[in-house]
């Protein structure tokens, strides 16, 4: 029985693959998978949850998404009771081998300190925190499979990014975890723009780009230990994405501009004293600015009357 289910497993596979989903050809292999029992190990060992799942968040017909939902949760309930089971097995064992006053185990899954993600056969490690004053605050959900080469090109650009510097070696958190952020931060861009289309590459390189500047390196690390998620990571403008320095050059930058824009709509004061360096003409009018602290001396704006040229001195 779980041969046959792999054997389906890689149809899906196949049939998620193709360019345009083939839905007559889901629904019946859905259908086939509803009327097998299937074991724990034979979800496990086949990652049949994975291939449905993907396949639900792909279609729009409502028979393939209604049923895979089903299918979904019938299994997550088989594995909730097996888990259930598991955990009443160890307690039993504990209880005849410790001895009295010894602490419990815990007496239902909900108490355990990791959840089993759905169809996993193992939950990921807990990242082990070197630097002190440092915590990872990881939750995330399962990385979507895909066999589309922009979306794994995608992926392993951002975790190129992502493991740049030694942020990574300073919060002690694995690679398999990077490599998952990565994954799950490509899968809420792609649903973000809904294809891998231009406005999927140009946020991809926005990301990476970032991810990657020398300059920036607390972007890199506030992804890492959960401080800035995945899904927040993927509609970040360039300008929440950028580093203190470069907030404040802009709003410097900003400022001038709409200073210097003031003074553009401004007659000024005329003068012939003034040269311009464009036309060689002494027709020029100029307004004066305190653009810096008090202390400081103004700044002249000068517009030549003659060519339109604009320019400005301290």
């Amino acid at each position: 029985m779980d041969r046959n289910v792999i054997a389906i497993g890689k149809q899906l596979e196949k049939l998620i693959g193709e360019p345009s989903l083939n839905e007559e050809r889901a629904l019946d292999l859905l259908q086939a998978l509803r009327g097998m029992k299937i074991t724990v190990e034979g979800l496990k060992k086949s990652h049949i949850g994975k291939y449905v799942n993907t396949l639900r968040k792909g279609t729009s017909n409502d028979q393939v998404k209604s049923l895979a939902k089903k299918l979904i949760s019938a299994w997550k309930k088989q594995l909730e009771a097996e888990n259930s089971s598991e955990v009443a097995r160890v307690r039993a064992r504990s209880s005849e081998s410790t001895p009295k006053g010894s602490p419990k185990l815990a007496s239902t899954p909900s108490e355990l300190k990791a959840d089993t993600p759905l169809l996993q056969s193992t939950p990921p490690p807990p990242p082990k925190i070197k630097e002190e004053g440092i915590k990872v605050k990881h939750v995330l959900p399962a990385v979507s499979f895909t066999s589309d080469d922009i979306r794994k090109k995608s992926r392993d650009l951002i975790l190129s990014a992502l493991t740049k510097g030694n942020e990574a070696k300073m919060v002690g958190i694995s690679h398999d975890q990077i490599q998952q952020i990565a994954g799950v931060l490509e899968d809420c861009v792609f649903e973000e723009a809904g294809d891998t289309n231009q406005n999927y590459k140009k946020a991809i390189r926005s990301r990476v780009a970032n991810l990657r500047d020398d300059k920036n390196p607390g972007l890199r690390q506030r992804v890492l230990i959960g401080e800035i998620s995945p899904q927040k990571l993927a509609t970040m403008s360039p300008l929440e994405m950028a580093s203190d320095e470069m907030k404040k050059l802009r709003k410097d930058f900003t400022q001038e501009t709409i200073r210097e824009s003031q003074m553009a709509v401004q007659s000024g004061t005329k003068t012939d004293l003034l040269k311009c360096g464009k036309c060689k003409q002494n027709n020029c009018s100029y307004n004066q600015v305190q653009t810096r602290s008090a202390d400081e001396p103004m700044t002249t704006f000068v517009l030549c009357n003659e060519c339109g040229s604009r320019w400005k001195f301290n």
